[in-house]
């Protein structure tokens, strides 16, 4: 346990000292990586289930782009889609990258040690359209947050900062 708090606290500190955010909590449902998503599109983590159908459509109807994650096997391709339908289930670096490509945005995942970016395909694939956006959003402990400017919302509970619990997203 000490450690997942040091964790979060090292995440908090390059949130505020690198990106100028804290952290916005997410239910810790198994949809966090959707619900981070969608407080960051929507201001509403309550619309996670458009963001997973979403990436899951986008899998599903691009998949010669995702096979290569399943060693190029059609079945495990298949399987996963099916499975990551589910609601709890929890999201990976495969649904971060069909939301950044459906939704045309950017994804910066900012964990405790360095920054990930999920970026849609060049406008050559799209056509002529420009990412529209870059969220921000915070992985620690198997859970991902959203992420706020510091005051963004007066009165609103920015993050568990004060206890530290933000535990994976089970």
């Amino acid at each position: 346990m000490p450690l997942q708090h040091e964790r979060l606290k090292k995440l908090d500190a390059r949130l505020r000292v690198q990106h100028s955010l804290v952290r916005k909590s997410v239910d810790p449902d198994g949809n966090c990586q959707f619900r981070a998503i969608a407080h960051q599109l929507y201001s509403n983590q309550k619309r996670h289930g458009e963001i997973r159908a979403a990436a899951v459509k986008h899998i599903k109807n691009n998949s010669s782009e995702y096979i290569p994650f399943f060693d190029g096997d059609p079945q495990k391709l298949k399987e996963y889609v099916m499975e990551m339908k589910n609601d709890r289930v929890w999201g990976d670096e495969v649904t971060l990258r069909a939301a950044a490509h459906a939704y045309r945005i950017t994804v910066r995942v900012i964990t405790p040690d360095f920054d990930r970016v999920y970026e849609p395909q060049p406008d050559w694939v799209f056509g002529t359209q420009q990412p529209r956006k870059e969220l921000r959003i915070a992985l620690a402990n198997e859970h991902y947050d959203s992420t706020i400017a510091p005051g963004a919302f007066a009165g609103a509970s920015a993050s568990n900062n004060e206890t530290g619990d933000a535990g994976g997203c089970v």
